[in-house]
């Protein structure tokens, strides 16, 4: 199991365990922290959104970064 962080401001949804969902705008992060040994890291994962998979994306429209080509 992965936790993924979703905004407060997306309605709350009812799915199954271990239901297979598409995330919608996702962007995986790292947090290190030097110890006496190395280091820990902690892995952050963020959504937009979350839909369940093989499902139709939901209406609403999502901010989406400048590619390089657009900028």
């Amino acid at each position: 199991m992965i936790q993924v962080s979703i905004p407060a401001s997306v309605p709350l949804k009812e799915l199954d365990y271990n239901a297979e969902v598409e995330l919608i705008n996702p962007v995986a992060d790292t947090v290190a922290t030097a110890t006496f040994r190395g280091a820990d890291v902690d892995w952050y994962v963020k959504a937009d959104d979350l839909v369940l998979k093989g499902q139709t994306k939901p209406h609403q429209k999502y901010k989406k970064e400048a590619s390089e080509s657009e900028k």
